[in-house]
């Protein structure tokens, strides 16, 4: 579809700076990535707090108010595919073993 104000034709485009875009194809793969990586650099402003001497209940609790809220904004408007939801999966599992100081060399499961 494409629109004609006063016989000018004006491109489509798929992606935006600020806000999330859906394109013809819906591919949000980048849109996902970049929410990822907003997840990461929340998480990465309160390392002190996460690696720190505090209970894992008020951890949870400081997680919970800033890192979410950072990867899913925008969230509203994706179409969910199991690849992303195990994406976000993954990345919330990651952060989780490294606020409790857990590798994979623990070899522990189901954290």
């Amino acid at each position: 579809m494409s629109i004609s104000p006063r016989s000018r034709t004006l491109k489509t485009t798929c992606t935006w700076d600020r806000d999330t875009a859906l394109c013809r194809d819906k591919k949000q793969d980048n849109e996902i990535q970049r929410r990822i990586t907003a997840g990461w650099t929340a998480f990465a402003k309160h390392r002190d707090m996460f690696k720190g001497n505090i209970g894992t209940c008020l951890k949870r609790q400081f997680y919970n108010s800033c890192v979410p809220p950072a990867m899913t904004y925008g969230a509203e408007t994706w179409a969910f595919t199991t690849q992303a939801k195990n994406k976000l999966a993954a990345t919330q599992t990651k952060m989780a073993r490294s606020m409790l100081n857990i590798t994979y060399r623990d070899r522990k499961t189901n954290i």
